[in-house]
């Protein structure tokens, strides 16, 4: 039985997600400082995008002097959501890292809510209450000294979440001007710029396989990724990818269990199924397609 469009469309868009959690895997494999991490990261990536630009004889020059202030921001805002993402990992585990992360969708809704004064009903409050009581679930704060470990890396993820959050919402207003491929490849360009002053200031141990780690983060695990991501986009609808892509989580999770036996708590697993319970429902109510690039 051939398969179709639709059901390929699928299978890629479950490949993207698998591809997106999974590279939370490589704060554990790198046994590097974040920054190096995310700077090997973006600079391959990068290098991918530039290729696939040029292959689809796509335009690399922005339209503007405006529109390269926003992406120089943009690119220092990628910058510090991977770097305080793989930090979170590094301090705690992978799925406290994701699960606090997952909190995007609830921030950007939050922050859209804001910027357009819309009034938060009563169901809202209930919503954020739901996501204070699953990330309580995910890290109990049992006393400041025994939780400190696992409690930095929560907050960590949480500031993950909300500059992935202002990265949402700013790629929606370019979105309009630029497609996904350009939007993606200024940003890790500029992120990569950001970051070549740590070369100087950290050490970096240059070994086959730290380079050939980096090199399979930014190709495979983000440029790849992403284009699985956006091909998807044609058959099937956004709003069905958002709600895919919030499976990061569960991805990564099922694969640092395979790959690290590292099984998490009933606890935080209860906690995590609150949290993406709570990024579903906003994501459905919102009915306004996440057109984000995920970047995990």
């Amino acid at each position: 039985m051939p398969i179709t469009k639709s059901s390929r469309a699928l299978i890629n868009l479950h490949s993207s997600a698998l591809l997106f959690g999974m590279a939370g895997l490589f704060a554990s494999w790198l046994t590097l400082n974040p920054l190096l991490i995310v700077f090997g990261r973006v600079f391959f990536a990068s290098i991918t995008l530039a290729i696939i630009l040029k292959l689809k004889k796509q335009a690399f020059r922005l339209k503007s002097r405006k529109d390269k202030i926003r992406f120089v921001a943009l690119g220092f805002l990628l910058a510090f959501h991977w770097t305080t993402f793989f930090h979170s990992i590094q301090l705690s585990t992978l799925a406290i890292a994701l699960f606090s992360f997952s909190t995007f969708p609830l921030f950007t809704f939050l922050l859209e809510a804001l910027i357009l004064k819309v009034p938060l009903g009563w169901t809202n409050f209930v919503v954020v209450l739901i996501s204070l009581c699953g990330l309580y679930l995910v890290v109990p704060i049992i006393s400041w000294t025994e939780s400190s470990v696992e409690l930095a890396g929560l907050l960590w993820g949480l500031s993950s979440a909300l500059s992935f959050a202002l990265l949402a919402i700013a790629n929606r207003a370019l979105s309009g001007r630029y497609n996904a491929w350009q939007i993606s490849f200024h940003q890790d360009l500029w992120a990569a710029a950001f970051l070549v002053p740590v070369l100087f200031f950290l050490n970096f141990p240059w070994s086959i396989e730290n380079i050939a780690l980096l090199i399979l983060l930014g190709t495979v695990f983000t440029a790849l990724a992403h284009g699985l991501y956006i091909s998807s986009l044609k058959e099937i609808s956004a709003t069905t990818a958002s709600l895919v892509i919030a499976l990061e989580p569960v991805y990564g999770v099922i694969a640092a269990l395979v790959l690290f036996n590292e099984v998490p708590s009933i606890r935080t697993v209860s906690g995590g199924v609150l949290i993406l319970c709570a990024s579903l429902y906003v994501s459905i109510k919102s009915r306004k397609p996440l057109k984000i690039k995920s970047t995990l």
